[in-house]
């Protein structure tokens, strides 16, 4: 890696999360922890780190954390809280989608991405995808599949979870994942 060139387990700028509401994050939050642990050892190329349960309405977002926290501000002030309901699991060779849970592509969901597009100036995103990464890594096909298989293993109702998105929750997401943070949550309100 080039001298000023990031890794891909890492990220940049800020992220808008929707976190699960306690009873679904607690589910989550027990399934995930029980992953890492599995799947973090030093014989593993790369490690899979620890994360809070979430849904990312839009990442990498840049500027100065004044600048995002009103555009969050603003954005949240638009929306109406919806319900989020989660269908299928699925994997990728994507660190940060290595083994997910997609979420229901509801009109609620889709116009609060593109309300948020629209607000930091993303219009040229690619189509989202919204879903609830459970393990970050690069896992080969063979072990994400044994990671799939083992969350139906955990928890058989997880593909079932339903909850309600009441607000939104700004993130740093500089560097890696162990670094992030929340900065704040802003209430969904219009």
């Amino acid at each position: 890696m080039m001298e000023g060139e990031m890794a891909e387990t890492e990220a940049t700028g800020y992220s808008i999360y929707i976190v699960p509401t306690k009873t679904v994050y607690k589910g989550f939050d027990k399934v995930m922890n029980e992953l890492v642990r599995r799947y973090s050892d030093n014989s593993l190329k790369y490690q899979a780190p620890r994360f809070e349960p979430h849904l990312t309405l839009i990442g990498d977002l840049v500027g100065s954390e004044d600048e995002v926290i009103v555009k969050c501000d603003k954005l949240a002030s638009s929306l109406t809280p919806f319900d989020i309901s989660l269908n299928a699991l699925g994997q990728s060779e994507k660190y940060f989608k290595c083994v997910f849970i997609k979420a229901e592509k509801t009109k609620e969901l889709v116009d609060a991405n593109a309300k948020a597009r629209e607000i930091f100036g993303r219009s040229s995103d690619p189509e989202y995808m919204p879903h609830i990464s459970l393990i970050y890594g690069i896992f080969n096909e063979k072990i994400r599949r044994e990671i799939i298989d083992s969350v139906k293993q955990a928890d058989n109702e997880i593909l079932s979870y339903m909850f309600k998105a009441g607000a939104i929750s700004l993130y740093s997401t500089e560097g890696p994942a162990e670094m992030w943070h929340k900065i704040r949550d802003f209430k969904l309100t219009s």
